[in-house]
Formats: C-alpha cells, sequence, structure tokens
C-alpha cells in the first residue's frame, strides 16, 4: 500500500510537472523580466544584452531613439508583432547586423535608423511600413537583398531599387548593388535624400526625362560615378546632392537648372561642368572653381558636410549646409557623428576654463579626450567576430575604465593635446564651443585643421610654437585676433585662409605686407608692379602672390633663404627677378605659369620642388622653355612636400622643372655629374635636354644628356634655336647625347606589391587601390624606426611594451612615374590583404598610428580558408599585427543569454526532480519524511 501510494504521488509531480511546461506565457511576461531591455512603459529605449540573435518583444510598440546605436554585438534581429515604429538612429552603427527582419506591424523608419551598419546584407520590409525617414541605409555598404512583403500597397523593389508603388519616387537603390549601370524609370519625378549614397559600383546614370530636383545628398559618396547628364526637367540641385563623387568628371547641366547649391559638388576633384554659355550652371560652374580649387580639406578631414544622417548640427558649416535636416522625433537627442573627431565636437567651457567635450569624449586628468575615428575612415567598428580592446589611459590621475564608459566597450581616445605639445589634427574641427580656448603654454605644434571652421576668437600662441600646419586655422569666421611668437618657423599653406583675422588685415591692416614670426611673410595686398620685399623677411610664405597678374618684377632681399609652396603661381606678367642669393629652397609650384622670359636659378638653391618652374599653363614654345643653372659647381636636387602625398594631387606630382625642354648648366658635364642632382634621371625633376653653352660669340648650345630613351629623343621635336635671355643659341649634338631615360614604368591603373621579404608579407599578399588611375606600387618593408614609432603609441596607450614577436612594418604606396610616397588617400580607400603571421591565433589585432602618433585599431576580415585578413586605410603608416597583445580582461564577458529564462520551467524542474528523489528513495526515509 505504501509503495502504491508513493508511485502515485511520483507520477502526480511528474504529470503535473509536464502540465506546467505547457502553460502557455505571452511574450510579455518572458521579455520584461530580461534586463537586456531597458523599458519606458512600451518604448524599448535601450538594448544592453550580448546577443547575436535578437527578437523584439512584442511587448514594444516603438523601438526608441538610438536604442541599439554602435552595438557591434547583434548580427540579426526579428521584429515580433506590435511594434509600429523604428526611431532615429535606432540601429546606427550596428556594424555587425547582417540581416533585419521588419516584421508584419512596423508601418514607420525614422531617419538615419540603419545609418553605417557596413556589414547589413539583407532586409525585410512587412506589408504595413508607409513612411521611410531620410538617410535609413545610408552607408550599409554591403546592403544587396531588400524584400518588400507582397501585400505592402506602398512599396516595391525593382532592379535593386526601392520605389513607391506607383514608380513616381525612388527611394533607394542598395548600395551592394553591383552593376555599374542604372536606367531611371521615366515615370520617376523625385528621389529620396541620400538615395543613392554610397553606392559605390556605378558608373553611369541615366536620369528620368521626368524628375523635378536633385534633393540633398542624393548621390554623395558614389565614388565610381563617371559622368551624369541632367535631363531638361530638373530645375535644382541640392546640399551636397554629389559631394565626394571623386571620380565624378563629367556632368552637363542644363538652363534649365537655375539653382545649385554651393556645396553640392564639394570633394569632386575631377570635376568639369558643361553647360550652356550664360547660363546659371556657367556662372555657377566659375565660381565653384573659384572657390574649390583645394579640395584637400574634404580628404584631411573626411568631413565635407556628407555627415551620417542623424549627426548633429555640431559637423556643419557656418552656413548650415552640413545639416541633414530636422532629425524626425528624436526626442532632443543630440546626437555625434560616429566620426566625432571629424565633425567637432559638441562641448561647453565650465569655470576653470577646460573644455569639456560632449558626445563622443570624455574627460581624464583635466584634459580633453576626443574620441576620433580611430579606424580608417568609413570603415568603423571592430573587425567582425573580435572584442574591442581594452586600455587605461594615462591621465595622471583617475583614469576611467573606459571600457566600460558610454556600453560595453570602446575604440581607443586620442588626446587633443599630443604629448604635451602637439595640438592634434582637427581637434577642435567644426567646434562650435571652442570660442575662449586658450593654447596651453609648452605647445610646439598646432596641427592639420586642429581648429578649423571652429567658433575661435583669439588665438595666442605661446613662445616656444614652431609649427602651424596645414589649413589649421582655415575658415575660422569669428577669429579677430591672433599673436604669433618670433618662433614661429613653418606655417603650412591654408592655415589662416577665410580666417576673420587674415580677411580683415587684407581691408584694414598696415603696410602692404604681413610679416609674421619668424620673418614669414604671410600676405600681401599691394599694388603690384615691380615689388621690392622688406629685408628681414625669410620666408615667402604659401599663395602669398600666387594668382597676381599686376606683378611684373620682384626683388628679394638678403635674408630670403625659402620661396613657398604657390608663392608666385600664375603671375602671368612676372618676367624678372633681382637678388635671390641666399635662397636655398624653391618649393612646389612656386613658380608654376609665371612668364619668366628664362628663368635663371638661384646661385645658392639646394631644393626645388615638384612643377616649381612650370611652363605648362604659359603660351611659351619649346624654343623659350628653357631654364640656365647660374651655378658652376653645385646643381640642386629635387624634393616635394606634404600636399603632393595626397592621391588626388595627382597632377602635382610633375617634374620639379615641367615642361621644360632645355637645362642649360655652367660646365660640360656627362650624366655622372648629374646624379644625385635635379637633372638626374631617375629622380622627378626633369625630362628634358641637359646643355652647355659651347660657344658664346658663335651663340652655340651643345647637348649633352637626355633624360629620355633614345625612342623618345628621336620622335621628339628639338627646335634649331633656343631662345636664352632673349638670344637666339643654334642648338647642335642632339644625335651624340646621352639618353638615360627609364620609360614607361607600368601601365595606368596598376598596383603593384614590392618588398614582401619581411614578417608582415609573404605568399597572399595583395593590395587594390579604389578608383586607381595611375600607376604605384606598395612597398611593405621592414623598418626599425616604423616599429619604434608603433611601439611607443602602443606603450602610451597600454603601458607595457609591444611584445618582440609582433611583427611591425611601414606599408608605402610610391607613385612609381614620381617617386613620391603616397600618405593620404581621401575619399579612395586601400584594400590590404596579408597572410596571417605564424603563431597569431586568437585575440587577433591590427595597429596603426595617425600623423600625430597617436595608436589606432584597425577593423579587418578574416578568412580561415586562405589563412590571410585583409584590412582597409585611407592613410599610409607603420601597421602591426599580433595575438593576446593586450589585457581583454576588463571586458565584458557575461554570456550571451537572449531571452530571460521564465520561472515555470524552473518550478517544472524542481517537481520533476522530486518525483525522480521519491521514486528512488527507501521506505522508511519516506515515512519519516512523511
Amino acid at each position: 500500500m505504501k509503495k502504491a501510494f508513493k508511485n502515485s504521488i511520483c507520477v502526480l509531480l511528474m504529470a503535473l510537472a509536464i502540465a506546467v511546461t505547457q502553460i502557455p506565457v505571452t511574450e510579455v511576461a518572458a521579455d520584461t523580466a530580461s534586463s537586456d531591455f531597458q523599458m519606458n512603459g512600451s518604448i524599448l529605449v535601450k538594448f544592453t544584452g550580448t546577443s547575436e540573435d535578437v527578437s523584439i518583444p512584442a511587448s514594444v510598440t516603438r523601438i526608441g531613439d538610438e536604442a541599439f546605436a554602435d552595438n557591434t554585438t547583434v548580427k540579426k534581429v526579428t521584429v515580433n508583432a506590435n511594434a509600429t515604429k523604428i526611431g532615429y538612429r535606432a540601429f546606427a552603427g550596428c556594424t555587425n547586423i547582417r540581416q533585419f527582419d521588419a516584421g508584419a506591424s512596423v508601418t514607420e523608419i525614422s531617419n538615419g535608423a540603419f545609418s553605417n551598419c557596413s556589414d547589413m546584407q539583407a532586409f525585410y520590409i512587412g506589408k504595413e511600413l508607409w513612411k521611410l525617414g531620410m538617410g535609413v541605409f545610408a552607408g550599409c555598404d554591403s546592403l544587396k537583398i531588400m524584400m518588400v512583403d507582397k501585400d505592402n500597397p506602398n512599396f516595391v523593389m525593382e532592379d535593386d531599387c526601392l520605389y513607391n508603388k506607383e514608380k513616381t519616387k525612388l527611394y533607394l537603390m542598395l548600395p551592394g548593388r553591383d552593376k555599374d549601370s542604372y536606367t531611371m524609370p521615366s515615370t520617376v519625378t523625385d528621389i529620396a535624400e541620400y538615395a543613392f549614397w554610397g553606392c559605390n559600383s556605378i558608373k553611369s546614370i541615366a536620369l528620368s526625362s521626368n524628375l523635378k530636383s536633385i534633393p540633398d545628398y542624393a548621390f554623395s559618396n558614389c565614388k565610381s560615378l563617371e559622368a551624369v547628364s541632367i535631363p531638361y526637367s530638373v530645375t535644382e540641385i541640392g546640399i551636397q546632392a554629389f559631394a565626394d563623387c571623386v571620380n565624378l568628371a563629367s556632368v552637363y547641366a542644363p538652363p534649365s537648372v537655375t539653382n545649385i547649391h554651393t556645396t553640392a559638388f564639394d570633394g569632386c576633384v575631377r570635376l568639369v561642368i558643361r553647360a550652356d554659355t550664360g547660363s546659371e550652371a556657367e556662372k555657377y560652374y566659375t565660381d565653384w572653381k573659384n572657390s574649390h580649387s583645394d579640395q584637400s580639406e574634404y580628404e584631411d578631414t573626411g568631413n565635407n558636410g556628407t555627415d551620417s544622417p542623424g549627426a548633429s548640427g555640431n559637423g556643419s558649416d557656418n552656413n548650415g549646409t552640413g545639416n541633414v535636416g530636422d532629425q524626425e522625433d528624436n526626442g532632443g537627442s543630440s546626437a555625434i557623428n560616429e566620426k566625432s573627431s571629424s565633425d567637432g565636437n559638441s562641448g561647453q567651457i565650465d569655470s576653470s576654463g577646460t573644455l569639456r567635450v560632449l558626445g563622443s569624449s570624455y574627460i581624464v586628468g583635466n584634459k580633453a579626450m576626443v574620441f576620433i575615428d580611430n579606424t580608417a575612415p568609413n570603415v568603423q567598428g571592430a573587425a567582425a567576430g573580435t572584442e574591442s580592446v581594452s586600455q587605461d589611459s594615462d591621465s595622471g590621475e583617475n583614469a576611467p575604465d573606459l571600457t566600460q564608459i558610454g556600453g560595453k566597450s570602446v575604440e581607443l581616445a586620442k588626446y587633443t593635446v599630443v604629448e604635451g605639445h602637439i595640438i592634434a589634427d582637427q581637434a577642435f574641427y567644426k567646434s562650435r564651443e571652442v570660442i575662449d580656448y586658450t593654447i596651453p603654454e609648452g605647445i610646439t605644434e598646432i596641427g592639420e585643421f586642429s581648429f578649423a571652421r571652429s567658433n575661435l576668437v583669439k588665438a595666442v600662441l605661446p613662445e616656444g610654437t614652431t609649427t602651424i600646419g596645414y589649413g589649421a586655422f582655415y575658415h575660422c569666421d569669428t577669429l579677430r585676433d591672433v599673436k604669433l611668437p618670433s618662433t614661429v618657423s613653418y606655417i603650412a599653406p591654408k592655415a589662416f585662409d577665410k580666417s576673420l583675422w587674415l580677411n580683415n588685415w587684407m581691408i584694414e591692416g598696415k603696410g602692404d605686407y604681413l610679416v609674421v614670426g619668424d620673418g614669414i611673410l604671410l600676405a600681401y595686398k599691394g599694388a603690384g608692379g615691380d615689388i621690392v620685399l622688406p629685408e628681414g623677411v625669410k620666408q615667402i610664405g604659401a599663395d602669398v602672390f600666387s594668382g597676381n597678374v599686376t606683378i611684373s618684377s620682384v626683388t628679394f632681399p638678403k635674408s630670403l633663404t625659402i620661396i613657398g609652396e604657390d608663392a608666385f603661381a600664375d603671375c602671368s606678367r612676372l618676367t624678372d627677378y633681382k637678388g635671390g642669393e641666399n635662397i636655398t629652397d624653391i618649393k612646389d609650384r612656386a613658380f608654376s605659369g609665371c612668364g619668366f622670359n628664362t628663368f635663371h636659378m638661384p646661385v645658392g638653391v639646394e631644393r626645388v620642388g615638384l612643377r616649381a618652374i612650370d611652363f605648362g599653363g604659359t603660351n611659351r614654345g619649346t624654343s623659350g622653355q628653357v631654364v640656365v643653372f647660374d651655378s658652376t659647381a653645385s646643381l640642386p636636387s629635387a624634393s616635394y612636400e606634404v600636399t603632393a602625398q595626397r592621391l588626388s594631387n595627382e597632377t602635382d606630382r610633375a617634374p620639379a622643372l615641367n615642361q621644360v625642354a632645355f637645362a642649360i648648366v655652367g660646365n660640360k658635364v656627362d650624366e655622372k655629374d648629374l646624379a644625385g642632382t635635379i637633372l638626374d634621371a631617375s629622380e622627378n625633376g626633369f625630362h628634358g635636354i641637359v646643355a652647355y653653352v659651347s660657344s658664346r660669340e658663335s651663340r652655340k648650345v651643345t647637348c649633352l644628356v637626355a633624360n629620355m630613351t633614345k625612342e623618345e629623343l628621336t620622335a621628339a621635336y628639338i627646335p634649331q634655336y633656343i631662345a636664352i635671355d632673349g638670344v637666339n643659341y643654334l642648338v647642335e649634338g642632339k644625335e651624340a647625347a646621352v639618353c638615360v631615360g627609364k620609360g614607361s614604368v607600368q601601365e595606368a591603373g596598376t598596383l603593384t606589391v614590392v618588398n614582401t621579404d619581411n614578417k608582415l608579407a609573404g605568399e597572399g599578399t595583395s593590395a587594390q587601390l579604389e578608383g586607381n588611375t595611375g600607376k604605384y606600387a606598395l612597398h611593405i618593408r621592414d623598418d626599425a624606426q616604423a616599429r619604434q614609432r608603433l611601439a611607443a603609441a602602443y606603450e602610451a596607450v597600454y603601458r607595457t611594451a609591444l611584445p618582440d614577436s609582433v611583427p611591425v612594418a611601414d606599408i608605402a604606396l610610391v607613385d612609381e612615374g614620381t617617386g613620391v610616397s603616397v600618405s593620404k588617400l581621401g575619399s579612395s580607400v586601400l584594400s590590404v590583404t596579408l597572410p596571417v603571421p605564424k603563431g597569431t591565433k586568437e585575440n587577433i589585432r591590427v595597429f596603426t598610428t595617425d600623423r600625430n602618433g597617436q595608436l589606432e585599431i584597425v577593423p579587418f576580415t578574416l578568412s580561415e580558408d586562405s589563412g590571410t585578413l585583409t584590412f582597409k586605410t585611407k592613410h599610409l603608416s607603420p601597421f602591426a599585427i599580433g595575438s593576446n597583445m593586450v589585457n581583454t580582461s576588463a571586458l565584458d564577458r557575461s554570456p550571451d543569454t537572449g531571452d530571460a529564462v521564465h520561472p515555470k520551467w524552473f518550478f517544472a524542474l524542481g517537481l520533476a526532480s522530486l518525483s525522480v528523489l521519491l521514486y528512488f528513495s527507501k521506505g522508511k526515509k519516506i515515512k519519516k519524511a512523511i
């Protein structure tokens, strides 16, 4: 009886356990129990979980603004029934999301909701969606599949493009579309803002003949787009409509186009606009060429106003053109663009005078730390399958655990002040709050674009400052007061261009010459004619006289040693100079396009930059393309400046003596005497004939060396006479000239990888340069200084030495035609594939440094099949690849829990366990227990 009773109890308990498991539990109960979903009523405010596959609970009626923003863990999202709206930037920057199912209930997706989800590949639109915000998928470069529910009455997909049902409006071309041409249906009258953003495969587009306008940002970042013909139906082109289309070479704008925004073609470095004479488009293009003659700002800062959708206005220009439109229902969020350093960080000055940078920045040890995009531009986030790196920033006091600020982990921090003496590149670019910032004592260098387009009012540089970088105070429209110490010895081009301070001096400043720092002539506003530079001027700054067609001659002071970049460029009436006996450097394009009858190279010149003398922009024929070297002792060497290292400045990487047919030397020489000089055929200095005056009485010159091949010399036009100082000289000895030309290096558009005999390169090494039209070689080489630089940057962040086992290589992109090492790729991207170093198994990291020597993490993709990894970069510097290099113990290692386990399962498990326990227990114990 007792045994039967016991068995009955066991059966009853087991049956009850099974019954409990069958009790239906609504998703509301299950999901609201999960701490991964932070809720405000039925609004999902923030997801804090670590799941890769996320199911949005049915209890959620709205996914809030930035609820998942910058989450790098989630890979798949499914929206269950009841959620009707996906908020502003809700999933922006989720770089690992690959698949998204918007579900049947979603009716509205807000601005920038999925912007910069760079790995998004597939998206499903349910049957209820009717409203799509601006730039929802901008930056989703991998998106190539979009499915629309067949019962959706509002949207339709065709040819990888999303239209409304009537095909009168085009919302989106999938960025992952791999076709290179597109013909827009003639039914289309409107296209959405950002519709073609980042469609990098498209080369040609035929627009609808009924299209009304080209809206803001419509074709931004279409890097392969080469030509567009705008139909007569179009009347206006909006803000940044074609911005950063770096290969856009030809646009036809008909007379119907009467309104083109000033920023419509920002960053289009190769653009030619064809327009009818007298049309608004022609007038626009004339003004555009003048105001956009220098495009490097967009390349160096990575911010031409084409901010990701939903970026705050902090990144906009003073005219507000950087704004992408109203932020729809964002609850007042002041979200900062993912490229926060480039956009200019929003901040405020506290009572102590410390700039407290908001958004993606933190204050460490009373110093502003700006979180710059440490990854290669446009390739953001950690590498797939890796974790972000933990680091302790040495602030001198109370350094926080950066892995726990603002989320589970963050990328590396960068300081606005580097090593105590450098204001970092772009440190306060476009900052609206850096008004009364005091530049600290001990600063020796102001970085590139460090205060450009900011609201800085006063710039007092401390004693000891020596260098002001490219565009440092460019377009500072509120900068009224500038004080430069006498220690400033170098001011890069564009440093003060378009600043209020310089503009005011040009209007009401005293005298004709603005001389600052250590004798640097920064600006000139005289009447031209025969000008005499004041004694004490040691350098003529960049662009000082550029384009001045009133100057006929110039007298250089004895104090002058350097003539800067573009100093006299396109001074077409400049025919003579006097003095200059102490000049040592003539920099890039210094006299390009000048009207000299014969240019005499000053005796003491040691270095001559690219296109320093360039007759290509003049009407001088071959017989007048002559440069005379007055020195009989030595010849200068060829040099180049950092501006030539920008990929887009390809035309500037021409010989130092460009379009010069004859170089007249003082003595009879042979090719050995020319080695290492500007006339060395292996240098990028001169491609012509070296000759000497063999008889002044008979007025003859004799050819000695031809910097060309025999075939090129035979085919070249060699005039019978050349003009030297207005006197004709007979040319002799062409046939006897020694030909030392190197001929063509390789085909245009090629990129070869060389010098792979180091620990990083090897079998499987390759590289690809986006939009390449030149002849380049990628050098991967061991370099002790490169390792020292990267090791110093690594130790500064992690406070431990870079392991000796970690391979480091200096990676350099060299223009094969000129020998110039290209370091900045602007809007182009270089992809480098390397074999994974031996012994590197897990926790792989790729590191590099920026121009200021600060450490950066480089995202990459790993191919286990080939044993290689591929990373993308926009600048060249030392790179390191290794594993287990840093302590990652501070990372959140919470398990991937997904949804919480409902209590019913614990109750059922308890009942079942008790049943089993009773069944196998002995009788006495049962009796005792009862």
